[in-house]
């Protein structure tokens, strides 16, 4: 055994034991060393001692390095990089309160989906702070003003000769801008584009409030990867006076399991740049070696004069997963290029050395729910099937999706290889994905490789994931 330019060199088993028949050989002279001689079989119980202690050295040597450290070996190698592992996390939402204006949800008033949420600070029900509101026609008159006042903006329509209230909610309708609307015969609503910031909210007296909804955070009681759909949040647990109604117009976002030491490794050699900044790889790395919570970032650059789609000119913007929008906007602030701008779907303010405000754009990247479907077509014979080899592939595959990062395809092949070394007694397989917009909605499965646009993540769980033939 030899520490060489290239790594340790472990002897195995079988040249330990010719060593040492070699070494008793050559104090006695010839004599029997087989494997079913007194000699041999001595020989054979040392050598499976030092190779114990040979195969420890390794384990010893590999915790060393990140490429081949587990457990909490692999988390002290990080450590140099700042890296630290990620711990379970739950879901956190922006909830949609509605009531009575005035209403007071006290913290830790709890509601449920498929498990209980809980409020993270009081919140008080106001059309001063409102992301959902439904109105209908009170009273329909002709040659009459009607106005709804959003974030302090009028939006007026004056009705015509025979008015009728849906006449009127369509002149309304056409009005108001900058808000997702949805217009019946009956009613309007409106709600906050991003689905969670607030606006206020104010009508003249020939318009009805059919119900308003507040913002709010809700957070899962209980860590780990899980999925909220939109107005999945919907029963109220804790009941409260004048408040009625609960809902989510946003997926829920944040929740992870335990970070695995796949995924830290692939973490740990993205952020092998997180000494430097200013630059797209800097920015990316400090993102993910810094900001708790952090999973994957993307960063993508205009250095044109002219805009890249919806992107200015001289920009970059920066697609995150996890952590808090504060703390994601101030590592921005700290590691981008001075005098670019930044841009994204989210602005978030935060205080320069100054003392002055900046505002800080970043985009959060939207969900593209994976489906992969496994077809085992043959089996070895000569091999025993494990009983948990259906479960066997599925960990495989969800080890290898979840590795996936903002903007990165499925690439169906990639599956295979892992699939293969994580089991026993396959022959033929073929791998089938889809993508949806929902977590409940029908995949269509293909065998051609999905793409993922650089504002979403593919977002894999254990129940998208199918087995067949076994």
């Amino acid at each position: 055994m030899s520490l060489t330019a290239t790594g340790l060199e472990r002897p195995r088993l079988d040249e330990l034991k010719a060593d040492l028949d070699a070494s008793i050989i050559s104090v006695l002279g010839p004599v029997n060393t087989n494997a079913d001689s007194v000699l041999g079989q001595l020989t054979g119980i040392e050598a499976a001692a030092l190779d114990d202690a040979y195969e420890m050295l390794q384990d010893t040597y590999d915790s060393m390095y990140p490429s081949s450290a587990e457990g909490i070996s692999l988390d002290r190698a990080v450590a140099f990089l700042g890296i630290t592992r990620l711990n379970s996390a739950p879901v956190v939402v922006t909830a949609v309160l509605y009531g009575t204006e005035g209403t007071v949800v006290p913290l830790n008033a709890l509601a449920h989906a498929d498990i209980k949420y809980f409020n993270t600070s009081a919140v008080t029900i106001t059309a001063g702070s409102v992301i959902d509101v439904t109105v209908t026609i009170g009273t329909v008159a002709d040659s009459t003003l009607y106005r709804l006042t959003l974030n302090g903006a009028n939006y007026d329509y004056t009705s015509g000769i025979g008015a009728t209230a849906a006449s009127i909610l369509a002149g309304l309708n056409a009005a108001v801008v900058g808000f997702t609307k949805v217009l019946t015969t009956t009613t309007l609503h409106i709600s906050a584009v991003d689905g969670q910031s607030p606006f206020s909210y104010a009508k003249s007296a020939n318009i009805t409030t059919q119900v308003f909804g507040s913002p709010a955070i809700f957070t899962s009681i209980t860590n780990g990867k899980r999925e909220l759909p939109v107005g999945a949040l919907s029963n109220i647990d804790t009941p409260i006076f004048g408040w009625s109604a609960i809902s989510n117009l946003i997926p829920g976002a944040g929740s992870r399991d335990v970070e695995s030491d796949i995924e830290l490794r692939l973490r740990h050699s993205s952020a092998a740049r997180v000494t430097g900044s200013a630059t797209v790889k800097a920015i990316r790395a400090r993102l993910l070696a810094e900001v708790p919570g952090v999973s994957s970032a993307s960063v993508y650059e205009n250095r044109s004069h002219l805009f890249a789609g919806l992107q200015p000119p001289h920009s970059f913007e920066t697609v995150v997963v996890g952590g808090t929008d504060q703390a994601v906007a101030q590592n921005i602030w700290e590691n981008k290029p001075a005098g670019i701008e930044t841009y994204g779907n989210f602005q978030i303010e935060i205080i320069d050395d100054n003392g002055d405000l900046q505002p800080i754009n970043f985009s959060r990247a939207t969900a593209k729910y994976a489906w992969v479907r496994i077809t085992v077509t043959q089996l070895y014979p000569e091999e025993t099937l494990p009983l948990s080899t259906n479960q066997s592939i599925k960990d495989a595959v969800l080890a290898t999706g979840s590795s996936l990062g903002v903007g990165e395809d499925m690439i169906t092949q990639r599956f295979i290889g892992p699939i293969y070394a994580n089991t026993t007694g396959l022959g033929m397989i073929s791998v089938e994905t889809a993508s949806t917009t929902a977590p409940l909605d029908v995949p269509t499965y293909t065998t051609i490789n999905k793409s993922i646009d650089r504002s979403e993540v593919a977002s894999f769980d254990m129940s998208r994931i199918t087995v067949l033939g076994l």
